[in-house]
């Protein structure tokens, strides 16, 4: 199975480790702090404009990644 997260952007639904409502988590020192270490290592890739509303974190063979989305990300076959 796929996961549809916006912006074109397509991953298989065994590498999402979590997905987070970017509003609720944001305020935590320690979620800010996880986004801020993401940036820095360029592991960090906003798939929608405006005002992000999830994050998903990813991790594969090829590395870890964590992306912004406006819209709750969805199934694709």
């Amino acid at each position: 199975m796929y996961i549809y997260l916006g912006g074109g952007a397509v991953v298989s639904g065994g590498e999402i480790v979590g997905i987070f409502d970017a509003d609720n988590c944001s305020a935590a020192k320690t979620t800010r702090a996880f986004l801020r270490e993401r940036e820095r290592r360029r592991e960090l890739t906003a798939v929608a404009d405006g005002q992000p509303r999830y994050f998903v974190v990813t991790a594969s063979p090829r590395g870890e990644r964590t992306y912004f989305t406006q819209s709750k990300p969805r199934r694709s076959y």
